[in-house]
């Protein structure tokens, strides 16, 4: 498989091939610098996971309050079924925040819902609404919260936590039935008001350490210790003010890494140096 053509067109690199490169192989990462996607459009929410398993975060879209439209093949496109994968999990007119996680340890990610305090979690994958104990329900938050997700203890599930004007909830613990609210392991102050929460394994310890966006510029604990230190902290300018920030490990080096969705654009900072390149 041979490359044909390349060429830098408003910074990105685009790649004409023989033939078509699943999952972006190791040839193709070292010479793209930062990737942008169309993937959706205004209106639609991003999500973000590695849904196949194959340790690089993808691309998805929820809308209309239900539907799911996931890149399952990591291609950047949506090109149908089988090769990517939709979803029904919602339901129109009802709010609710999508969020996504490998919740049972698997490997995968899997889609969820926030809806004002309660969670509906597709623990077994399988991208429907089953009850429980085949996927999980839990009461925890209230309508103004924002759900964040991420692996607090470093066992490798995603936990759920709370994002509220500048305080954070995170969970390491909760049984499996929609009465317990769980066991609250951390209050941390980090951000303010307005800002919006995101989590990421940003040094690749295999816990989620958690950062804010605010108006384009990204503030990233790096070092774990829940307080900002700009000595040992990171903080980028990747964006604009009216953004949606995403995160994942766009390029399998087993960290995550920072992007923005733009009206169904997405600018992914695949190098991992924080920069628009």
């Amino acid at each position: 498989m041979k490359i044909v053509t390349l060429l830098l067109v408003n910074g990105f690199f685009l790649i004409w091939l023989l033939a078509s490169i699943p999952h972006h192989l190791e040839s193709i990462q070292r010479i793209i610098s930062d990737v942008k996607y169309t993937f959706g459009s205004s209106g639609y929410i991003p999500v973000a996971g590695d849904w196949n398993g194959d340790g690089r975060t993808k691309v998805g879209t929820f809308v209309n309050g239900k539907n799911w439209f996931l890149d399952y093949d990591g291609n950047g496109f949506w090109t149908g079924t089988p090769d990517d994968v939709s979803y029904v999990f919602g339901e129109t007119g009802i709010e609710a925040i999508p969020i996504a996680g490998d919740w049972n340890g698997d490997g995968k990610a899997k889609i969820g819902l926030f809806r004002c305090g309660m969670w509906y979690l597709d623990l077994n994958g399988n991208g429907r609404w089953d009850g429980e104990p085949e996927d999980a329900k839990y009461l925890f938050g209230n309508c103004t919260d924002i759900p964040v997700a991420g692996d607090w203890d470093g066992d490798g599930k995603k936990e759920i936590g709370l994002y509220r004007e500048g305080n954070w909830y995170l969970l390491l613990y909760y049984q499996r039935n929609s009465k317990s609210k769980g066991t609250i392991t951390k209050l941390i102050s980090f951000g303010q008001p307005g800002d919006r929460p995101i989590t990421g394994d940003w040094d690749g310890d295999g816990r989620t350490e958690i950062g804010v966006f605010r108006e384009g510029t990204w503030y990233l604990d790096f070092d774990g210790d829940t307080t900002w230190h700009p000595d040992s902290d990171k903080e980028f300018k990747f964006g604009e003010p009216n953004d949606t920030p995403v995160v994942g490990d766009w390029n399998k080096d087993g960290k995550d890494e920072i992007g923005v969705f733009r009206k169904g654009v997405w600018y992914l900072d695949y190098n991992g140096n924080g920069l628009l390149d």
